[in-house]
């Protein structure tokens, strides 16, 4: 893959960001989808211990 050599804006760090090769974009694209779907699991792990206690209460 050639390289590319783009410029975007990152909201998070609000700041332009150079993109020099595509697999450090991809990278970063990938990172972001893991830490959604790390938040999603935390979320789903916390209301089943909700209701498991909540299940020993009753």
């Amino acid at each position: 893959m050639l390289p590319i050599k783009e410029w975007y804006w990152d909201p998070k760090r609000n700041e332009q960001i150079l993109i020099t090769d595509q697999l450090n974009q991809t990278k970063e694209v990938k990172m972001g989808w893991e830490r959604i779907f790390a938040i999603i699991a935390v979320m789903v792990a916390e209301e089943a211990i909700r209701q498991y206690i909540s299940k020993d209460e009753n």
